[in-house]
């Protein structure tokens, strides 16, 4: 089996199209193309692109020694969700968010406050909270402050 060959199974087997699997590498669907048919060769670079964005296993794709696919963290992400014991569904959120251009991030991250606006709002403002937690303090104190006061009376 090819170089090509091998990068078209990889391709075909993580379900993308040649659109999709170039566009995570910076390159368009007929350079994908050109290297699954052999009529451009796959450069180190390419060959290492594909390895980091998919987890594939270097030497299976360079000479087809190996499994396909590497256990192996290659990135960031690979590397938290091991971290953090993150699942798939984890993981998928967070290489679908990071691959959002920056308007669909903003229009996430603003729904996501327009939620937090609501719960915030249906419990007690943080001004009361921290008025409720000084109420407590000084209740505390003034507690501790008459065992003493009674303590000494006591000893007197």
């Amino acid at each position: 089996m090819t170089q090509g060959e091998r990068v078209k199974e990889v391709r075909k087997s993580l379900g993308l199209t040649l659109e999709k699997f170039g566009e995570r590498l910076g390159v368009g669907k007929t350079a994908i193309s050109k290297i699954e048919k052999g009529e451009n060769k796959l450069t180190v670079q390419m060959l290492k692109a594909i390895c980091s964005e998919y987890r594939v296993n270097y030497e299976y794709l360079e000479s087809g020694i190996g499994d396909p696919f590497s256990d192996v963290p290659r990135d960031t992400v690979d590397a938290l969700c091991q971290e953090f014991r993150l699942d798939a569904f984890d993981k998928a959120i967070i290489e679908e968010y990071l691959q959002m251009d920056e308007r669909s991030r903003r229009i996430v991250k603003n729904y996501i406050r327009r939620i937090a606006e609501k719960v915030v709002c249906v419990g007690p403002s943080i001004e009361e909270e921290v008025a409720a937690y000084r109420d407590e303090l000084l209740e505390e104190k003034n507690q501790e402050d008459g065992s003493s006061v009674s303590g000494t009376q006591l000893d007197a």
